[in-house]
């Protein structure tokens, strides 16, 4: 392919449908992507052609509903030890199932070079997301009014964008009509 190391099918699509890579991991996970590639060499092996043909053609489901009978692929995985059965599944990556059926946190191809470092910060700044309403109990009376003035600031912004009741209901019946 003009002397480029380029990815297969199979790691594309990985790639492309991974729910575990995020903006924080995309460049590790493309670097460790030309790093296989790279040392995969140039032309791909015949067993290498054939199983990307087998991908190209195999049934890939979009959802859950689309998988005929998933209770027995599930059956199927945890009777094989080797963990050959969960590679032929081609759904794996889109449900961010690991090796033990337990989802994921961490990409497939980090999962080995980071240990679990980087799935714990993760929770942590998933976390510190949350911002609690909450009032504390032992909370200053100075702090009250505060906090009551900043919750009646933001009420009094969002009625000054409000669309009145009466234009909603308008617009609404004027798109009912045009449709």
């Amino acid at each position: 392919r003009n002397q480029v190391a380029t990815m297969t099918v199979k790691e594309l699509f990985d790639f492309v449908t991974d729910p575990t890579i995020n903006d924080k991991n995309m460049e590790a996970c493309l670097d460790r992507l030309s790093e296989l590639a790279a040392s995969r060499g140039e032309e791909p092996s015949q067993e290498e052609r054939v199983s990307e043909e087998v991908f190209k053609s195999a049934f890939i489901p979009q959802s859950l509903t689309e998988v005929i009978d998933f209770e027995r692929d599930i059956l199927r995985v945890k009777a094989d030890p080797e963990g050959k059965a969960l590679e032929d599944l081609t759904y794996r990556t889109l449900l961010g199932m690991g090796e033990d059926l337990t989802p994921q946190t961490t990409p497939a191809l980090l999962a080995d070079q980071s240990g679990g470092e980087s799935s714990e910060e993760d929770e942590d700044e998933e976390e510190s997301k949350f911002i609690n309403s909450a009032r504390p109990r032992d909370e200053s009376p100075n702090s009250k009014k505060a906090r009551k003035k900043a919750v009646k600031d933001q009420q009094a912004e969002k009625r000054k964008t409000k669309t009145p009741k009466h234009v909603k209901k308008r617009n609404e019946k004027v798109k009912k009509t045009t449709k």
